[in-house]
Parts: C-alpha cells; structure tokens; sequence
C-alpha cells in the first residue's frame, strides 16, 4: 500500500511510517509580525523535477515580485533559498485579529510534463530545528518511500 492509498484512509490526517509521522503538507499559521519565509533546498534527487507548492489563506505571496495566493516554484529555475513575502490581505474590522496560513507541499514532473502531487509514495516528514528552521523530508511519490528525495529549510523572518 502506497502512502497516498494510507493518507486516502486516514482522510489526509498524518500516518506513522517506520515510527515517523508523515504529512501529506506542511501548514502553519503566519504571525502579524512575519514578513517573508525563506526557502533553501538542502538536497534534491535528481530522478524527477522538483516543485515546491505553496497556498495560502487570510494573506497573499509575493515570489519573484508577482502577487499570488497558488504557485508552484521549480527548483531548477529559482535561486536556493528564494524568498517569499507574506502580505497582509485586507481585512474587514470583524476580521481583523485574523492570523494567514501558508501551506507548502512537494510535487514533481517525472518527465512527461505534467504536474504531480500526493500520489503514489509522497508524503513528508516535518522537523523542527533549534535555529526556528523548519527541515521538510520529502518523499517524491515515484517508486518506494524515500524522505530525503527533497529536503528543504523553512526560515520565517
């Protein structure tokens, strides 16, 4: 059974794998106070191209100087780490004390052109460091499981 079969029967909630809990994505609340969230790919096969998705509620992103809420960034084309802003969308008063969320996940292109996300063997293991780094295992999803596919730092500034 793949982690994408064992993530459809837990309803995407986390699963333990080998003692670890994996996630189908990363999802945090982002602060008042934090405007940009740096991205640096500690390492990265090279058996498929690597995506990094993003979302985000209540705010709005600003990568590479565009304004977006979705985007995927190709680890091929983007500068390690990049740099994400996080913009405050404008709230009304009775939303006012609303804190966003920014969501990150891994996808891929296995060579054929299209995209591809929490199928087959992805997942991700999430791990907090001492230095307020956040360290992403991921698994790509092609063949067996295999956290260190994709590794990333996750630095909220």
């Amino acid at each position: 059974m793949t982690l994408g079969d064992r993530f459809l029967r837990s309803d995407g909630r986390p699963i333990d794998v080998d003692g670890n809990t994996a996630h189908m994505s990363y999802e945090w609340a982002v602060p008042p106070d934090i405007q940009r969230v740096d991205i640096a790919v500690v390492r990265a096969s090279t058996t498929v191209r690597h995506g990094i998705s993003l979302s985000a509620r209540g705010v709005d992103l600003r990568i590479n100087g565009r304004l977006l809420s979705k985007a995927i960034v190709w680890i091929d084309s983007a500068p390690s780490p990049f740099a994400v802003e996080i913009v405050p969308q404008r709230r009304t008063a009775k939303a006012a004390n609303l804190e966003g969320n920014v969501r990150i996940w891994n996808s891929w292109d296995d060579g054929t052109g299209v995209t591809h996300a929490w199928i087959g063997n992805a997942g991700i293991l999430i791990d907090p460091q001492p230095d307020g780094i956040v360290r992403l295992h991921c698994s790509d999803g092609v063949g067996g499981v295999d956290f260190e596919s994709l590794v990333l730092d996750i630095k909220a500034i």
